[in-house]
């Protein structure tokens, strides 16, 4: 379960790093279509800087391994975008149930398979 979380989230930080790059043309071609926008299309440049951003820091999480940063990825894609919320909360049951999945075999290599 984990892998497949791991190659979804790393497919989302790619679209978001491509998203990020292609909102910068945009802004700029915003402010050389239509003068007088400059304030506004400075405001917008900031959007594709921090969605750069977070891609960045969910490819480093997919790229080490490290599911709390993959987690914190998929709870910023809830809000973000439309599928991100479908793919956020299929991540984020994919690891709750790979960890109950851990937890369940921990206890009962505990309790050497006698469980209540």
């Amino acid at each position: 379960m984990n892998s497949v979380a791991r190659i979804i989230n790393g497919f989302c930080c790619v679209i978001g790093v491509f998203i990020g790059l292609l909102g910068f043309l945009l802004s700029g071609l915003m402010v050389s279509l239509f003068p007088g926008v400059e304030v506004f299309a400075a405001l917008i440049t900031l959007v594709p800087f921090i969605v750069i951003i977070l891609s960045v820091i969910g490819i480093y999480g997919v790229i080490k391994n490290n599911i709390k940063i993959q987690m914190a990825f998929d709870i910023c894609l809830l809000p973000a975008w439309y599928v991100g919320t479908v793919i956020g909360g299929l991540c984020l049951l994919f690891f709750y149930l790979s960890y109950r999945k851990q937890h369940a075999t921990q206890a009962q290599s505990v309790t050497g398979g006698n469980q209540i």
